[in-house]
C-alpha cells in the first residue's frame, strides 16, 4: 500500500470534528471514543458500527490513542481486533508519545494557553515507577453570548516502550513491524518525542485470532 494518510481534528460548535484522508482504492477502520452511536456522523450522515472481519486494508490510530491503553492486555486486545478486521496484507499504523516526552516534556508541568476562543490550564504528574502520566485539564470555551463554559478533564497515559509494543504486535501475529521517528521515515533518534509504528497482517494469514 502506497500513499499518504492524513488525520486532523478541531473543536467547533460544541463538537469535535475529525478529518481523515487515505490513499485511493483503500479502506480504513476508524475507532472513536464515543458512548452513543447517535452522536457520531460521517460526512453529515449517521455513522455505522464496526467493520466485519477481514474487510479493511488499513487501520490508523492517531493522536496518542495507544498511550491511553494503560495495560498490556488492553493494547494486546486492540492489536488483535485490528488484526481480525484487516485483510491479508493490510496495515495497522499508529503513533505514540514516547516515554522521554511524557516524563521530560509533559511530566510535572503546568501548561497554560489563552486564546480568543478558549483558555486552558493543564497540570501533569508523571509516575516513573508505573510509567504513567496523570493529566488534569481545566478548559474554558467562549460561547456566542460572550460567556465561558468550563470543562474539567482527567486523563491518564502510559509511557509504552517500543520494545514492548513490538512484542505485543508479534503476539497478535503481525509481521514487518517498523518503528519510525516523529514525522520521518527513518529510525527514531535519541530523545524522540513521537514514534510512528506500522505492522502488516501477513499475505498468507490463515484467519482471524
Amino acid at each position: 500500500i502506497y500513499g499518504t494518510i492524513i488525520s486532523n481534528m478541531h473543536y467547533e460548535d460544541d463538537a469535535w470534528n475529525y478529518t481523515f484522508s487515505i490513499p485511493a482504492n483503500t479502506t480504513a477502520q476508524l475507532r472513536l471514543p464515543v458512548e452513543l452511536a447517535d452522536t457520531l456522523t460521517v460526512n453529515g450522515k449517521a455513522g455505522h458500527g464496526a467493520y466485519p472481519e477481514s474487510s479493511v486494508d488499513a487501520i490508523v490510530c492517531a493522536c496518542d490513542g495507544v498511550n491511553y491503553l494503560l495495560e498490556d492486555q488492553d493494547a494486546a486486545a486492540f492489536f488483535a481486533s485490528a488484526y481480525n478486521a484487516l485483510r491479508p496484507g493490510g496495515v495497522l499504523a499508529f503513533d505514540v508519545s514516547t516515554p522521554w516526552k511524557l516524563e521530560n516534556l509533559r511530566g510535572d508541568q503546568i501548561i497554560c494557553e489563552d486564546r480568543s476562543d478558549v483558555t486552558y490550564m493543564w497540570q501533569n504528574r508523571f509516575d516513573p515507577r508505573r510509567m504513567l502520566l496523570d493529566m488534569h485539564l481545566c478548559i474554558f470555551i467562549r460561547q456566542k453570548d460572550g460567556s465561558y463554559r468550563r470543562i474539567d478533564e482527567e486523563q491518564r497515559q502510559r509511557a509504552h516502550t517500543a520494545e514492548n509494543l513490538c512484542t505485543l504486535l508479534r503476539g497478535a501475529r503481525f509481521t514487518q513491524i517498523r518503528v519510525f521517528g516523529g514525522g520521518r521515515m527513518e529510525s527514531p533518534r535519541e530523545n524522540e518525542q513521537r514514534w510512528h509504528i506500522a505492522a502488516m497482517k501477513p499475505l498468507d494469514a490463515p484467519g482471524s485470532l
